[in-house]
């Protein structure tokens, strides 16, 4: 659907087919009551040099990794996804693209070989039992970022379902160092033993991380927010 704002923006285009088109938002549209924010807009304000290491959490089939190397052209993008079938649809995706490199493995606090949850809509697949999903069950290999990269990102993305507050865990002391983590979490409990976003807001702002804006937030039939996406910045570099 092609949408035109009358407002003071500017048009960034995903040249990849899966990612629509966004707003890169400036003046006074992007603050006040009605803010219109952008997620990659922002990051982009706060790392903007041209070859960002980038490691991206549940990485599915990859929209967020087209994303970022649109944004990005120049930068590394470490992509960590459990799913076989999902892994296998990243390399296929990106096979000309060797400033990817993909791990087929989960994101968490330890190196183990551990039950994941399969939901019939892939993304909302976990490590962690669904409460409101049915799920059949496999095995697959979670690991520390800490244990598989040797530099600090620049940007960490998450989408983990539920399984955030591990993989923040597993960053070990290279986590108080990353400039822009973003992540998706969970006003209500989805998932056995989650964490919400509560639970990550604090221990984000004990490891020098401020929430710097929301987007995309997940509204029930009922009304009730469920849950949404949340940029942190690390504290030094907000003015």
């Amino acid at each position: 659907m092609n949408i035109k704002f009358k407002m003071n923006c500017a048009w960034y285009y995903f040249k990849d087919a899966h990612i629509k088109r966004m707003p890169l938002v400036s003046g006074r549209w992007g603050t006040g009551r009605m803010a219109l924010r952008n997620k990659y807009a922002d990051i982009k304000r706060f790392v903007s040099k041209k070859d960002p290491f980038i490691v991206d959490g549940g990485s599915n089939v990859g929209d967020t990794v087209a994303a970022f190397l649109w944004l990005y052209p120049h930068s590394r993008i470490s992509a960590f996804e459990p799913l076989h079938t999902c892994a296998e649809k990243l390399r296929e995706r990106f096979i000309s693209c060797p400033n990817v490199i993909i791990y087929e493995n989960a994101l968490a606090d330890s190196y183990q070989t551990k039950e994941f949850y399969v939901t019939e809509n892939q993304v909302s697949s976990s490590l962690r039992k669904p409460l409101e999903m049915e799920a059949i069950k496999c095995e697959i290999n979670t690991v520390r970022l800490d244990g598989m990269v040797n530099k600090v990102p620049d940007v960490l993305k998450l989408d983990v379902q539920g399984c955030e507050m591990e993989a923040l865990i597993g960053c070990g002391a290279m986590l108080k160092g990353i400039p822009a983590i973003v992540l998706e979490a969970q006003f209500l409990k989805l998932y056995e033993h989650q964490a919400t976003y509560s639970d990550i807001d604090i221990f984000l702002n004990a490891n020098d991380h401020i929430l710097f804006n929301i987007y995309e937030m997940f509204t029930r039939k009922n009304g009730r927010v469920s849950g949404l996406d949340a940029l942190y910045i690390r504290k030094d570099l907000i003015v």
